[in-house]
């Protein structure tokens, strides 16, 4: 809702000058969904299609609206994780230099990282192979459904409980640890 909210409020002035340029950030998650991630491959790729439609919506009004697509970025959240260890994350200074790039270019999608461009290329012509090294990368835990580790998650307010869980379920154990 923040994005939508935001926009309406950005988009007015906007249209109202016929001119403007909108760029909502996403993830390389809104184009290449991951095992263990899937509520936040669903927001990203929610951005992609919002940003889609948007961008249809106000061409007549001369607005430009860009989907940002980073792979993973060197940030307080992305520190703590350990699920894509073979990806090297990207400052946001790398990020930022990379859109303000981009932007002289008339790009509907900005790729971040040789990583994403590669990861959509394999989405595109190899679906399979994809998705077999995502799975190998981060794999889900398979004494565990995903109902039952998503009831887990949703545990709140005490943050070492919460990645004991995550710890529990297999998240961040090589495939060798997992218990097949």
């Amino acid at each position: 809702m923040g994005m939508y909210a935001m926009t309406r409020i950005i988009g007015r002035p906007m249209a109202a000058r016929h001119e403007g340029t909108i760029v909502n950030v996403s993830s390389l998650m809104g184009k290449v969904a991951a095992p263990t991630m899937a509520s936040y491959s669903a927001t990203k790729f929610g951005i992609v299609g919002f940003t889609q439609a948007l961008r249809g919506e106000l061409a007549r009004e001369n607005i430009r609206v860009i989907a940002l697509l980073p792979s993973l970025t060197d940030t307080d959240m992305a520190r703590g994780l350990q699920l894509f260890r073979w990806v090297l994350p990207m400052t946001p200074q790398q990020v930022a230099k990379v859109l303000v790039a981009k932007l002289e270019k008339n790009s509907s999608e900005i790729l971040v990282g040789w990583q994403s461009h590669l990861a959509v290329w394999c989405q595109r012509f190899f679906p399979s192979l994809l998705e077999k090294v995502l799975r190998i990368a981060a794999p889900l835990s398979r004494n565990k459904s995903f109902g039952e580790i998503n009831n887990k998650q949703q545990v709140t307010g005490n943050k070492k409980r919460f990645w004991r869980i995550v710890w529990d379920f297999g998240f961040f154990r090589s495939s060798r640890q997992t218990k097949v």
